[in-house]
């Protein structure tokens, strides 16, 4: 057959074959981006050849927490689990299935992931601590704060916001007071708190010994 490339005859081109797979992931990509997620959920379901990558996973995950598509993100989820990609363990991509069951208000969900994990990072801890302060567990976000090795500063200083905000400031201070390297925010959200909960003496004596 005679082609021409680049101005020129050729008879030994040699073009890509079409891979479903590539195919697959463009669509999803552009389904994601336009905010039509059911109809990329539904390609994803139906495909021979879904996708093994990563980052369409994500992407999917991302429109749910975008959409509050709880279902969607369950079904995601579940077909994840039921291809056996290599990847449902890694660390990452659990940490958005925590992040999307979080965001879409199904907190069991979100711990069920946390305790699967055989390996987890900073982000991990981060996020299921937020998620039981949003949904209103702070004993329990304190209690797995204290578990982690080592101490996360900026979950800590998402805390001492809590506990200020809601009152508690002596358990605010207890965890100011245990961490090991301290910044701006932390000295921020402790002297804030007790100026909210009018012990202006203590806000003052801090500001005063805050780092500069």
């Amino acid at each position: 057959m005679m082609v021409f490339y680049h101005g020129r005859m050729s008879n030994n081109m040699h073009f890509p074959r079409f891979n479903s797979t590539v195919f697959s992931i463009v669509q999803l990509g552009a389904l994601c981006t336009e905010g039509r997620l059911q109809e990329a959920v539904n390609i994803l379901l139906t495909s021979q050849n879904p996708p093994g990558d990563v980052s369409t996973y994500l992407q999917l995950l991302q429109t749910c927490i975008a959409k509050n598509a709880l279902s969607e993100g369950k079904l995601i989820h579940s077909c994840i689990n039921n291809r056996g990609y290599t990847f449902t363990l890694h660390t990452i991509r659990q940490n958005k299935l925590i992040n999307m069951y979080d965001k879409c208000g199904s907190f069991v969900d979100a711990r069920e992931v946390f305790d699967a994990m055989t390996e987890r990072d900073a982000f991990s801890w981060n996020m299921i601590i937020a998620a039981y302060r949003r949904h209103g567990f702070p004993r329990e976000a304190l209690s797995l704060f204290n578990q982690m090795q080592p101490t996360d500063v900026v979950v800590a200083n998402a805390l001492i916001d809590m506990y200020t905000k809601c009152g508690s400031i002596q358990k605010a201070r207890q965890l100011f007071d245990k961490i090991p390297e301290r910044n701006a925010v932390s000295w921020n959200a402790i002297i804030t708190g007790y100026a909210q909960n009018r012990v202006l003496d203590e806000a003052l004596r801090l500001f005063q010994k805050m780092p500069r």
